[in-house]
């Protein structure tokens, strides 16, 4: 009868209540237990690396060939250098004072025989300017003499010129006048023939008495008349004749003084030619001159060049005898002492630099894929708890290399990684050669 009676129900408050004080407590733990397997593969970093911050060595070469020689305070290891102000080493340079000495007097000697030579060459060229000065008035005086000579030849053939011109003009109005006294002459003949006719008519007609004998008389004298014109048109013709004669001698006298005239002032002007262009230049500047006195002072000027190079080299090799620190930092290593012989580029002494800019790490080549530049990275100083401060890879290797052992996670093991470079960020409290630990997620 049991086994078929229907179950007492249980109201839902009741079965809730239930759930709560025997059930939720298990299911309260499993949802613990994996909330905080989340959180704890979630935060995991994804690489974790031993870093050294990067120690800089220097090695500091001798400058030059030479005994090194103690300096006013000699340096051991760990001492404090500064850049550019502790002196390391020094380098003996007797032998280039010596001769740098030597080099300097022979210098003023060439300066001194140098200086002599410009002297001499200044008088020279004043006793040079001098006779050329004396030469120049000579020429100058033969100059002005030949052109007060070819001026006058130059009015002589004016005047002459101008005596022919006012010649040829006197012929051509003597010419006008003989022609117009022709021209009268040819007409008292006319009237003194026309004078013969009408009187013989006249005699003729007197003989016939067919005229009366006055009017002879009247032709008579008009015939005289005629004849007188007529010889005074005769002796006039004579006279210009005459003239016309002498005017051609005299203009013929004058072409001929012109034409010597002519001649004289062309060879004259042929002659000032020539002197010009033969006429040497004067100029103390002469190239000639200029050639003879740098010719004079060459050799001079190029010993004096050598002496200046050489001293300049034994200058740079005095100067270089004091060694300074080329970096601020600790002597690490002291490879030669004082008193040794040293060849240029010998190393003199090592530096551990305080330079700090880098944070070296090796990656692995099973992380060297999930590793690139620019890559955000914690920092994490060795012996503390917390992460200092973050950075980013800013170089990658390109090739592996080997691990130093003093960040190989087995000093036993040898082991290999691409090298990482990460800026030391400002302030963070690290100096060269400390461990510290790059944390990549």
């Amino acid at each position: 009868m049991h086994d078929n009676a229907d179950p007492i129900p249980v109201p839902w408050s009741n079965r809730i209540r239930l759930l709560l004080t025997q059930q939720l407590q298990g299911w309260l733990f499993v949802a613990s237990v994996i909330a905080v397997t989340a959180l704890w593969f979630g935060d995991r970093p994804r690489l974790v690396l031993p870093g050294q911050v990067e120690m800089v060595r220097v090695v500091v070469p001798a400058s030059r060939d030479g005994i090194l020689t103690t300096t006013q305070a000699p340096l051991a290891r760990f001492d404090r250098v500064r850049q550019g102000v502790t002196p390391l080493a020094q380098i003996d340079v007797t032998d280039a004072l010596l001769e740098m000495q030597t080099l300097t007097a022979q210098r003023s000697q060439l300066l001194a025989e140098l200086e002599s030579q410009r002297q001499t060459i200044r008088l020279e060229t004043m006793r040079w300017r001098w006779e050329s000065d004396q030469e120049r008035r000579q020429r100058v005086d033969q100059s002005l003499q030949r052109e007060r000579t070819r001026q006058s030849a130059r009015e002589h053939v004016d005047q002459l010129t101008s005596e022919t011109n006012r010649t040829d003009q006197q012929i051509r109005a003597l010419a006008v006048r003989r022609r117009e006294n022709q021209a009268s002459l040819r007409q008292a003949e006319i009237a003194v023939q026309s004078a013969l006719t009408r009187r013989d008519r006249v005699d003729r007609m007197i003989r016939l008495r067919l005229s009366p004998a006055t009017e002879r008389e009247s032709i008579a004298r008009e015939l005289a008349l005629q004849q007188t014109s007529l010889h005074t048109a005769q002796e006039l013709e004579t006279m210009l004749e005459n003239d016309a004669a002498e005017l051609d001698q005299q203009l013929a006298a004058t072409s001929k003084r012109l034409a010597d005239a002519s001649e004289q002032l062309k060879t004259l002007q042929d002659d000032s030619s020539i002197d010009i262009a033969s006429e040497p230049a004067v100029d103390i500047d002469d190239a000639s001159q200029g050639v003879d006195s740098q010719a004079m002072l060459e050799p001079y000027v190029q010993a004096i060049a050598a002496h200046d190079a050489k001293i300049r080299e034994l200058a740079n090799r005095i100067s270089a005898n004091e060694i300074l620190a080329p970096v601020s930092g600790t002597v690490a290593e002291i490879h030669q002492r004082p008193g040794t012989f040293v060849r240029r580029g010998d190393p003199l002494m090592t530096i551990a630099s305080d330079q700090r800019r880098w944070i070296v790490a090796y990656v692995d080549q099973a992380d060297r894929a999930s590793v690139q530049s620019e890559t955000p990275v914690q920092i994490r100083i060795d012996g503390t708890d917390t992460f200092v401060t973050t950075s980013t890879i800013a170089e990658l290797g390109n090739q592996f290399e080997s691990v130093p052992i003093q960040l190989r996670r087995d000093a036993n093991v040898d082991q290999w990684g691409v090298p990482i470079k990460v800026p030391i960020p400002p302030g963070i409290p690290v100096t060269p050669g400390q461990r510290v630990e790059l944390l990549i997620q």
